[in-house]
């Protein structure tokens, strides 16, 4: 399987380090948005090529879909990578 072999290139692999780090992202991006970190704010007005506005936070400007869907499609894409490589590594899932 050719995915196998590209995504497992060392004995390790790389998908379940890139998986982690969507993870840990995707659960960062959703603790700033129910704490409202300052810098999570700035991040998704930047993605949404607003004028930046550190000092005048109006959360209510934000989507929802914006607010918590990115950060649960981060985590669900985690997860699945994470699933996959514990698959590969058990032997279930062969190159």
């Amino acid at each position: 399987m050719y995915l196998g072999r590209v995504v497992t290139k060392s004995r390790t692999g790389v998908l379940p380090g890139l998986s982690s780090i969507m993870m840990i992202m995707g659960l960062y991006y959703l603790l700033g948005y129910i704490f409202k970190f300052r810098h999570i704010y700035c991040v998704f007005q930047n993605a949404n090529n607003e004028k930046m506005s550190p000092n005048e936070i109006y959360w209510n400007t934000l989507s929802k879909k914006d607010l918590i869907g990115v950060p649960i499609l981060l985590i669900c894409i985690g997860v699945a990578g994470l699933i996959l490589s514990l698959l590969y590594f058990t032997g279930i899932i062969v190159d």
